[in-house]
């Protein structure tokens, strides 16, 4: 979510509700093969107490620095897309890119860059990728979905 929200409309645009409503109630757009799928949560977020300090603390994602909770939200929203939030853990960086904005995208494997030309090929392709204004990430590899 951080590489997306260095676009702030693309996250803004994520969020159907746009104001805080009494009811609690948010609306969320995320696609899913291309298409928007509208996500209905409500505001509550799994809260945890560490024994070492007895401070609540969210138990998935955080809030920003500046205490801004969309992150924490949309995860909310994903998780209920996927059935739980065990059901959301890992997953490709590309396929997350794609679930928030819609747009194609595509992972590279730093592992199948075998030799200097490999590399120097794909760390190319990437600075391209940036000077073009795509959104660029990166990630180290999951025990669960086997990516690089």
């Amino acid at each position: 979510m951080s590489a997306v929200g260095e676009t702030p409309k693309l996250i803004n645009d994520v969020f159907l509700t746009k104001t805080k409503n009494s009811a609690g109630i948010h609306a969320f757009s995320i696609y899913i093969r291309g298409k928007p799928w509208h996500i209905v949560t409500d505001d509550k977020l799994l809260f945890y107490t560490p024994k070492a300090n007895y401070v609540q603390k969210l138990a998935f994602a955080q809030p920003s620095t500046d205490g801004a909770m969309w992150a924490p939200m949309i995860e909310k929203a994903y998780a209920k897309l996927k059935g739980s939030y065990t059901g959301a853990e890992s997953g490709l960086l590309s396929n997350s890119i794609r679930m928030l904005t819609g747009v194609p995208s595509f992972g590279l494997k730093t592992s199948d860059w075998t030799d200097d030309a490999k590399r120097d090929a794909g760390y190319n392709q990437m600075k391209e990728a940036d000077k073009a204004g795509y959104i660029v990430s990166g990630g180290t590899k999951s025990s669960s979905d086997g990516s690089d």
